[in-house]
């Protein structure tokens, strides 16, 4: 069986070439052969081919031809030219035109060649972390923007409408007419901003925090979290369930676990449907072999299937004109999730409720220690 060195592709239209080849590198790397161009595309296209290597003389195009156009279609490969005589201008096309990164004449020296696959799994390496840090980068960045346009809208708009009863208030008491009840109207305000400043601190600690793991009552949680809930008012008349068996015990990060359920069961409630005389929001678990699966479960206002794919992208607030978040939450569930290695899941019909369902692989004590 080969190592994890790699895998490297070489084409050679000589049969012995692809034999000799492979019997000599077949013990580290991971070694695919053809004497075709068309197959050789068609294996790059199958496997995460690390180092393509290629014979200068082909019938059907030339090593440099050839190199050239997996340059173009798979820039992330590193390419080495074989070349059985010295011809300069074959080199010099394979450098230009295919980018390559060495050349070596025939017959190849073993050593010299082994030696250069390993530079060159340094470099796919290196590129592949620099694209990587660039994508989360401009993830960043596009997430910053978002950020910045939301929090001017969402942290101001809560300060403006205190103002604004503020004002009316003095207006009122100017005139001497009757008071209404302006400190329900502030309250409201100033829970929607604390909402908002909560999501921004769970975003953050999501982001910069190391995962934490211990051992957690799941189904302790899960009553915790109800309990923060319950004297809403919104959520006096919905009837909360807790079906996690007794003394379920997870292994995982509890901050993260913590965020997940207290979204989740804020959006169950704040998208309840009020018309239902049985309203109900339901956490239930379940576990395999080598996952765990926690799923919140409402029979709330659902979500349209043409939203369903929009709810876990930032300040995603939907069009329908009900919703009444900032468009954070989801986001933070899933990014919360992905630090866990997990996966989430949606299963929603308008006017019917939704059903989150959450994937986590399992992992003991022991095995992390």
């Amino acid at each position: 069986m080969p190592s994890n060195f790699g895998t490297i592709l070489f084409i050679d239209d000589e049969t012995n070439n692809l034999s000799s080849f492979k019997a000599a590198f077949r013990r580290k790397w991971n070694i695919l052969t053809t004497s075709t161009s068309q197959e050789a595309f068609d294996l790059l296209s199958k496997n995460e081919v690390n180092i393509v290597v290629a014979d200068q003389r082909m019938p059907e195009i030339t090593g440099s031809e050839f190199l050239a156009e997996v340059r173009t279609k798979y820039p992330e490969t590193i390419r080495i030219l074989l070349t059985g005589y010295a011809d300069i201008t074959a080199i010099a096309e394979a450098i230009n035109n295919g980018g390559i990164y060495r050349y070596f004449q025939k017959p190849w020296n073993e050593e010299l060649l082994e030696e250069a696959f390993i530079h060159c799994m340094e470099v796919y390496k290196g590129r592949k972390e620099i694209a990587e840090k660039n994508n989360a980068l401009i993830k960043s960045y596009d997430e910053l923007e978002s950020f910045v346009y939301s929090a001017s809208h969402d942290l101001r708009a809560p300060l403006l409408s205190i103002l604004g009863v503020i004002k009316l208030a003095r207006v009122q008491k100017e005139k001497g007419l009757e008071q209404i009840n302006y400190l329900d109207l502030i309250e409201t305000s100033v829970v929607n901003l604390d909402k908002f400043i909560k999501n921004i601190i769970n975003y953050y600690q999501n982001r910069k925090q190391e995962t934490n793991l211990r051992e957690i009552d799941l189904e302790m949680l899960v009553e915790e979290t109800y309990a923060n809930f319950r004297h809403y008012d919104i959520a006096e008349k919905i009837n909360f369930l807790n079906e996690i068996p007794e003394k379920t015990i997870i292994y995982s990060d509890e901050l993260r676990i913590k965020i997940i359920l207290n979204n989740l069961i804020s959006n169950a409630i704040k998208y309840h449907e009020p018309s239902l005389e049985e309203k109900f929001v339901n956490v239930t678990y379940t576990e395999n072999s080598d996952t765990f699966v926690i799923a919140v479960q409402d029979n709330g206002k659902g979500i349209s299937s043409d939203q369903q794919e929009k709810v876990f992208d930032i300040f995603f607030t939907g069009t329908n004109g009900r919703s009444i978040g900032t468009g954070i939450g989801l986001h933070i569930v899933k990014e919360a999730i992905a630090k866990l290695d997990g996966t989430i899941s949606l299963e929603s019909t308008e006017g019917v409720g939704s059903k989150f369902i959450i994937k986590i692989p399992l992992t003991s004590n022991e095995s992390t220690s």
